[in-house]
């Protein structure tokens, strides 16, 4: 890459990694070719399959990507110091910690309002779809009395 355009084509790049459809990919093509065409024939060469968001087909999946990767690393960061065995360990800890915290929270709002509030708002949201299709039913005159 020409030293003049080397920052400029390492943001389209950027770009054209992340580049959610094949038009806009092309697009950036273009203007990467604009400044200059050896990264362009390079980019070809390599195949836009193999780094292009928009050119991976799917099933998208197998791998770890960085938004669990990202997690995992936060909730890990300060076991990550510790040898194998105590690290397992205060895996193994916080997992238990976090099975006894939402159990805890779940008998507690059975105690206090019944279901947790997800479950909560499942139930209406299904009663309200169940009352619609059984007047659509009655109202079609397809109930059996």
């Amino acid at each position: 890459v020409a030293k003049k355009n080397r920052r400029k084509v390492f943001e389209l790049f950027g770009k054209l990694v992340n580049a959610r459809s094949t038009a806009s990919a092309s697009s950036l093509l273009k203007q990467i070719k604009g400044k200059d065409k050896q990264a362009k024939a390079y980019i070809e060469e390599q195949g836009l399959e193999n780094f292009c968001r928009a050119s991976i087909k799917p099933p998208r999946f197998g791998h770890t990507t960085s938004n669990i990767a990202e997690s995992l690393n936060c909730w890990l960061r300060e076991l990550r110091a510790l040898n194998y065995l105590e690290l397992m360990e205060g895996t193994r800890r916080f997992m238990l910690e976090k099975s006894s915290k939402r159990l805890k929270d779940l008998e507690k709002s059975k105690e206090e309002e019944g279901p947790i509030p997800r479950v909560k708002s499942a139930i209406k949201k299904n009663a309200k779809t169940a009352r619609k299709h059984h007047e659509a039913i009655r109202k079609s005159g397809e109930t059996e009395r």
